[in-house]
């Protein structure tokens, strides 16, 4: 099939084991460096080097209610 996809960096990257907050202290050795580098890939929006950390979850806020019974 070989379609040649965007990378979506904003949905895969927080998710990622090698993404890092500091991008001034990244060099070329980084995974992230190789990502950032190939913006296209072939049938996937993931950055080549797209590891998933099950450590980092997305918060969801919830409102919470105090029920009582009449």
């Amino acid at each position: 099939m070989n379609d040649t996809k965007e990378v979506f960096f904003n949905e895969y990257c927080p998710k990622c084991e090698h993404w890092k907050v500091d991008e001034n202290n990244m060099g070329p050795k980084d995974p992230c460096w190789e990502c950032l580098d190939t913006p296209c890939n072939i049938d996937s929006h993931k950055p080549i080097n797209f590891k998933h950390d099950l450590n980092k979850t997305q918060k969801i806020e919830v409102d919470t209610y105090t029920v009582s019974e009449n």
